[in-house]
């Protein structure tokens, strides 16, 4: 293989990884933007004014939830399996060069996925906990009735 073509494909390679690196990072950060705007609206939902979610609308919202995780967590595994096998092409062709091998971070997904797992179960715990009010048994007495004072003439 002559040098031009080794060298657009070295080009064709970085950017490519570059491209799944910037993908996965945008995926993660709207997949946990998504969830942590969940718990906060039932937060503020709960907070504000008192209303109290049917079971209908926690399986909805669970299911919502674990479905924007899951997406989440396949789509950067899947990124970063395309990365380590770009990454090695990408090796290989600067092997070819005589030239050694760059240092580049590895493809983890470690984190991002674990991260997106905790986040969600929390939105799952704020779900079902609905947490801000208090227990029914706990919950004060409605205020009375009170007389209003009448008003001199």
């Amino acid at each position: 293989m002559d040098f031009e073509p080794r060298k657009f494909a070295c080009e064709v390679l970085s950017e490519s990884i570059k491209y799944r690196r910037e993908r996965r990072w945008l995926v993660f950060s709207w997949a946990s933007s998504i969830l942590i705007g969940l718990i906060g609206g039932i937060f503020a939902l709960a907070n504000s004014t008192g209303v109290d979610l049917s079971i209908f609308q926690r399986i909805m919202l669970s299911v919502a939830a674990t479905t924007v995780t899951l997406c989440a967590v396949l789509w950067i595994r899947r990124g970063a399996i395309f990365q380590v096998a770009e990454q090695a092409a990408l090796d290989e062709l600067y092997t070819d060069f005589g030239m050694p091998r760059l240092k580049h971070s590895p493809a983890t997904t470690i984190g991002a996925r674990s991260t997106l797992c905790i986040l969600l179960l929390g939105a799952l715990a704020t779900i079902w906990l609905q947490p801000g009010q208090p227990p029914a048994d706990k919950q004060p007495p409605a205020a009375a009735a009170t007389p209003k004072p009448s008003s001199p003439r």
